[in-house]
């Protein structure tokens, strides 16, 4: 099961292993070269390189090795975590695309030129790590890299050491950010200059509304596209740090317990030393609006989202205008699981922001929020818009769209706001007397750009929520948390995509609506 790292550095774990004390026999062997490799050693590592490469001088070579011993004795000796194996055996390096033989499974050592490196094992289930040497205009930048990847990988084999590969498949998908957040973190801690950590806050800051075990970022779930969630949520491992000391992040792996999630394990520790978990909760989210307060590498941050406008899961949270106490919602499920957090107007008098965050699954508070201000993103190239509301949409407000056709009357019509297309139209006999969308019908929507179009408010309690059994355009107020009597067809990155409770399909699985994406839906009866 992969544990994937973004762009330009990606973690890689080949599946569940623990650590046994002994390496192959021949890994045993101190050999300064054979008829493939030329071998290094010091402290707790073996690098090694092939024999002809000449792509790192010895002294550089001598410097990786000085590295990777400085984050295992931090590890070992600092933060007193388990040596990963055995201390009399060497964790072999091997440095990727330089003809580096690995004689245990019979190949040469390659990797991507997107991927920093990752950690695996042998057969015996020993770690080592492949490493891609990124040449950048300076061997100390080369090496920045190398550090941290090696500080990250070499953190993932102290965590097994703990056990975490007992667990569920399931709950192994549900620790997974963890691993990853952690890891990532550990990084920071060990090279505080460097701040990869930084790159992938946008994660977090884009998408806040997702939970803390959302994996692998877009695709959703424990198997999917490249993506970076977990690893920015390496600033809440961060944040349990500053609060709480280093400590904590041992904790979690000192004391765990393969029947409870890493989330549920940290809820228990925070509560176990005397605090409130949804107070330290809501400081974690009030320190991403204004990280200057709390973080050393605030100027790297990203600027807080205002308003993702969609559901939240749990553990999500969202900025808003809208003070919700002003709402007058009676949904009980809301209410109850809604906090709201305020004191971020004392960041500046003049700011009207407040914070949301979500106890549980909430996934009708788009509803609530959407007659405040609502907003259709548009994409460069088609896309799928319904109008899934009791009054007639204006379809002039898309301004970008070279052409819009509506399927009515048993045939196409169409609009543009380009007049030399419309003329066209018109002349074709297919140019709608009115640039509007009835209510409950869908449109084709060609856009020559991406846009956020601000639209009115809408009265949501006259919202279409009737499923028939024939296919319908509906968009996405739906609850993401589709019910099992539900087909639905979506076009999403550039191909069809279904959603069904028993997935047989040729098509892509469609694992997550996007807001106001129009969709094909087909309920088994009417609801």
């Amino acid at each position: 099961m992969p544990l994937k790292k973004g762009a330009e550095k990606q973690s890689i774990y080949m599946g569940k292993y623990m650590f046994l004390a002994n390496f192959p026999s021949y890994s045993s062997n101190v050999t300064t070269s054979d008829t493939y490799n030329k071998y290094y050693y010091k402290g707790s590592f073996r690098l090694i390189i092939g024999k002809d490469s000449t792509v790192l001088s010895e002294s550089q070579i001598n410097s990786i090795l000085e590295e990777a011993n400085n984050s295992y004795d931090t590890y070992i000796k600092s933060f007193d975590y388990n040596k990963p194996v055995n201390e009399n055996i060497f964790i072999d390096i091997y440095i990727a695309n330089t003809n580096a033989y690995n004689g245990y499974f019979n190949k040469y050592e390659t990797i991507g030129s997107n991927y920093a490196g990752y950690a695996t094992y042998y057969y015996d289930n020993a770690p080592y790590f492949v490493l891609n040497y990124v040449k950048k205009s300076s061997f100390e930048q080369s090496l920045n890299i190398l550090k941290v990847t090696i500080a990250h990988e070499l953190f993932h084999t102290i965590q097994y050491s703990y056990g975490i590969d007992s667990v569920s498949d399931n709950m192994w998908c549900k620790d997974v950010w963890w691993l990853e957040a952690t890891a990532t973190m550990m990084e920071e801690m060990i090279y505080p200059e460097i701040n990869d950590y930084t790159n992938f806050l946008p994660y977090i800051y884009n998408y806040s509304t997702l939970n803390f075990e959302t994996f692998n970022y877009p695709q959703i779930g424990c198997y999917g596209d490249i993506s970076g969630h977990e690893y920015g949520m390496s600033i809440y491992a961060l944040f349990l740090v500053k609060k709480f000391g280093l400590n904590i992040i041992k904790d979690t792996f000192t004391k765990f317990d393969k029947n409870i999630d890493f989330y549920t394990a940290i809820k228990n520790l925070i509560e176990e030393m005397g605090y409130d978990f949804d107070s330290i909760l809501k400081e974690f989210y009030y320190s991403l609006y204004n990280p200057k307060e709390f973080y050393s590498d605030y100027k790297l941050f990203p600027n807080i989202k205002i308003s993702d406008k969609t559901s939240i899961q749990k553990s999500g949270f969202i900025y808003t205008d809208i003070n919700l106490s002003d709402l007058n919602y009676t949904n009980d499920n809301l209410a109850s699981n809604i906090e709201l957090f305020m004191p971020i107007e004392e960041v500046n008098k003049t700011d009207k922001k407040y914070l949301i965050y979500a106890k549980s699954d909430i996934s009708d508070l788009n509803k609530e929020l959407a007659r405040y201000f609502m907003q259709i993103k548009t994409v460069n190239g088609w896309q799928l818009f319904s109008n899934s509301f009791s009054q007639n949409f204006d379809l002039t407000i898309f301004d970008n769209a070279i052409i819009i056709w509506v399927y009515r009357d048993n045939k196409y019509i169409g609009t543009s706001s380009f007049q030399s297309i419309k003329d066209e139209l018109k002349e074709s006999g297919l140019l709608m007397e009115q640039d509007i969308l009835y209510p409950f019908e869908g449109a084709w929507i060609y856009s020559q750009s991406s846009n956020n179009i601000n639209i009115p408010s809408y009265n949501l309690s006259e919202y279409n929520t009737t499923f028939n059994n024939s296919f319908e355009i509906k968009n996405m107020f739906l609850n993401n948390n589709t019910e099992q009597n539900i087909s639905i067809f979506g076009y999403q990155y550039n191909r069809w995509r279904v959603f069904n409770s028993d997935y047989k399909s040729y098509y892509n699985k469609l694992n997550y609506l996007m807001f106001h994406d129009g969709y094909f839906v087909r309920g088994n009866k009417s609801k």
